[in-house]
């Protein structure tokens, strides 16, 4: 199910994003910071992608301009004004929309999100939004509720093939494994040491059973303590998820 995302205000665009990002390249490069062939070499790119890129004579997919912002250490934030990121997180009373950033998966778990871990914001209707019930036993009231997380194919193993991608919402107050539509069981985010994963959880005794969604994958059984509950492995529930090939 796709994700919607439409501009509001003076949300930038795209493409001037691309040329912003390109300046700072040139600059960095001008001042010999480093040069074309290192950089596309740490992004992943071919060299001759980045130099047209560069020259202007072509764009980026988001996915390549994800790899030269992670290569340059920045975020997209980096690229946009002050005053430009108010009018994002501050659309005007009557908008229709939400704004939910696009968050890396390393901060997936934090309350605060961390101006670096925060890739890009979109807008979502607000309507779609308050449709969905929050189920929060980990008392997450501080948290920021939704967020975007791009997946690689092994994380969403059994949903989408494997060379492909996946962007999904989260909600983050949904913690509860009480079903949120009786025919079918949730899906979560669960974070398992540094790795992340679409799957099923149950709660068996003191153990979490995370299934995934691929009957192939390996189940995994997490051990609960007195100061450890089940949730402290759960980023939230997948509310929807748009595939990238």
């Amino acid at each position: 199910m796709p994700i919607p995302t439409e501009p509001i205000g003076s949300m930038i665009t795209i493409e001037a994003l691309q040329d912003r990002l390109r300046e700072h390249i040139r600059s960095k490069i001008a001042k010999r910071e480093m040069t074309g062939s290192t950089l596309a070499r740490q992004a992943g790119l071919p060299q001759g992608h980045l130099s047209n890129f560069l020259n202007s004579h072509r764009g980026l997919s988001l996915r390549s301009m994800d790899r030269l912002l992670n290569a340059l250490a920045i975020s997209v934030l980096d690229l946009v004004g002050t005053h430009e990121i108010q009018s994002w997180i501050a659309p005007a009373p009557r908008s229709r929309f939400d704004i939910v950033p696009r968050i890396s998966g390393s901060i997936a778990m934090m309350p605060r999100l961390l101006h670096n871990g925060v890739l890009a914001v979109h807008c979502i209707d607000k309507s779609l939004l308050r449709r969905l019930r929050s189920a929060d036993v980990a008392d997450r009231k501080m948290w920021q509720r939704f967020v975007l997380i791009d997946l690689e194919g092994g994380e969403v193993r059994g949903i989408v093939p494997a060379s492909w991608g996946a962007t999904v919402l989260i909600d983050r107050h949904y913690t509860a494994l009480e079903p949120y539509h009786r025919s079918r069981p949730n899906l979560y985010l669960v974070r398992l040491g540094q790795r992340l994963a679409v799957a099923r959880v149950s709660l068996v005794d003191d153990s979490l059973i995370v299934q995934p969604c691929d009957a192939k994958c390996e189940v995994s059984v997490v051990g609960m303590t007195p100061e450890v509950n089940y949730f402290d492995y759960l980023v939230g529930r997948v509310c929807q998820l748009r595939v990238e090939p």
